[in-house]
């Protein structure tokens, strides 16, 4: 005769191994899916998932779910869960409803990094999803998972330089990680070639892209979204609660909703797009907890859903936390470019990398209080060369680099005149005064060497080395 505490095992066991398949994967990841120790920040967000803290994402995983989604794409910023939501499908599609699995990241680094630090431990702490794929719990176990058979289905591991790993066996699910960052190989588009591998599973096929946008010209992700429902989370505001999305800027005009004292980027509040009312960032798991999604593109009779969201959603970050990122970035196109891909979950606009934004920059025009500014700390100039005439302008440096448009001075004749150089060096010898009455002197000039008047510009910065005068010439290669 069986015991009862064999008979209570066998019980356990045979309901572990039979999947609930009426579940969806929200519903699943919050009966099933546990979130590791090392995967958060907060102590408070381990254990069994939540979806009441990133709402946002419930649509988005119950997507594959609906009959006729064979594809969605997820074009976000950091910090909204991203990975998280490849994480719960996969264990979804191992514990609930198994099927042959393809996870694509960008590169064999970024795919063992995925492997050891995000995979295998939610297969160690979720219980439903050890016992399946047969993976100790032990809190070491953290190997690299490449490729694993598991009762009813198969998981693989790819990345999109390698063809070898995408031309794998068919497979009926496929995610790509950071679709924007993958990069063409001799066989082609490691997409197309993913992809490729789903068509034996027909109409049970589901294609998942998540990723960062990245650069307009090359972007994968955004002709992506744009063929698709073009979904957006529409949130009330708590004041008129008046449905809108969390945009950095108002179209219509270009400024900025999100806003700030001057350099106080801790006091960041949104501006409510309808009621003109302030918003602070405790409403926003209001918000959240009572947004919704709607399609922008409501003529879209396709099967593939797309979803748009921005770190101003973000439960993990805070808006002075952006106000801040900004501040320090907007003065250099690199780091502007990591803002505007990872934070604002936006193309960068062209091939040199540099994006101006001639609606907002309006808005950051100033009234100077005095003939500089009292942040100004050091002013130079620099002195551009033409054929009847030298044009000259004063900049003033403040903190961090800061810089203001202090003066434009032309002054007319050619630059084979003495006296049209003397003139100059009258101009750049004057003091300039801040509301205070302080009085700054141009520390340091720059003479354009180039075009036709290249022996009086190198004569006049000899004559003045002692003023820092100093020669230059413009080229056209970025960085020289």
């Amino acid at each position: 005769m069986i015991s009862e505490t064999i008979s209570r095992s066998i019980s356990n066991g045979l309901a572990a191994a039979i999947p609930e398949g009426n579940l969806t994967v929200s519903q699943w990841a919050a009966k099933f899916r546990v979130v590791s120790q090392e995967r958060v920040a907060d102590p408070a967000l381990a254990g069994l998932w939540r979806n009441e803290k990133t709402p946002y994402l419930v649509e988005i995983m119950d997507a594959v779910n609906q009959p006729g989604n064979n594809e969605i794409v997820f074009k976000k910023s950091a910090q909204v869960g991203g990975t998280e939501v490849g994480n719960n499908l996969i264990g979804y599609f191992i514990h609930n409803d198994p099927a042959t699995i393809l996870y694509v990241a960008e590169n064999a680094g970024k795919a063992n990094a995925w492997s050891v630090e995000s995979f295998a431990p939610m297969l160690r702490d979720s219980p439903a999803l050890a016992d399946v794929m047969g993976i100790a719990r032990q809190r070491d176990s953290t190997n690299r998972i490449e490729s694993k058979a598991f009762r009813g289905g198969h998981f693989a591991l790819a990345w999109s330089t390698s063809p070898a790993t995408l031309s794998s066996r068919p497979r009926r699910v496929i995610i790509t990680d950071e679709t924007d960052a993958f990069v063409a190989t001799n066989e082609g588009d490691p997409v197309s070639l993913a992809e490729a591998r789903t068509k034996t599973a027909g109409s049970q096929r589901k294609i998942v892209h998540i990723s960062t946008p990245r650069n307009e010209e090359t972007s994968v992700i955004e002709p992506l979204y744009q063929e698709s429902t073009r979904e957006r989370y529409f949130v009330p505001c708590p004041h008129c609660e008046e449905l809108q999305t969390l945009d950095w800027r108002d179209e219509k005009t270009g400024i900025r909703n999100l806003q700030w004292e001057t350099d106080q980027p801790e006091t960041a509040y949104y501006i409510c797009q309808f009621c003109g009312a302030v918003i602070e960032e405790s409403d926003k798991e209001f918000m959240l907890e009572n947004g919704e999604w709607i399609s922008t593109n409501p003529d879209y009779a396709g099967n593939r859903r797309g979803f748009w969201i921005s770190e101003l959603y973000s439960p993990f970050s805070t808006w002075a936390d952006m106000a801040k990122a900004y501040i320090e970035a907007k003065h250099y196109p690199d780091k502007l470019q990591v803002f505007v891909n990872t934070r604002l979950a936006e193309l960068w606009g062209n091939k040199d990398g540099e994006k101006l934004d001639y609606a907002e920059l309006k808005f950051h025009k100033e009234e100077y209080d005095a003939e500089i500014p009292s942040n100004v700390i050091v002013l130079t100039s620099s002195v551009d060369v033409q054929d009847d005439r030298l044009e000259c302008e004063v900049l003033g440096w403040g903190h961090d680099e800061e810089t203001w448009s202090i003066k434009y001075h032309v002054i007319k004749g050619s630059p084979g005149e003495k006296q049209v150089w003397d003139d100059m060096k009258i101009y750049l010898s004057q003091e300039f005064y801040n509301k205070d009455g302080v009085a700054l002197k141009i520390k340091a000039v720059a003479i354009d060497t180039g075009g036709h008047y290249t022996d009086e510009a190198y004569a006049f910065c000899k004559a003045n080395a002692g003023r820092r005068y100093y020669a230059v010439k413009g080229s056209s290669t970025r960085g020289k």
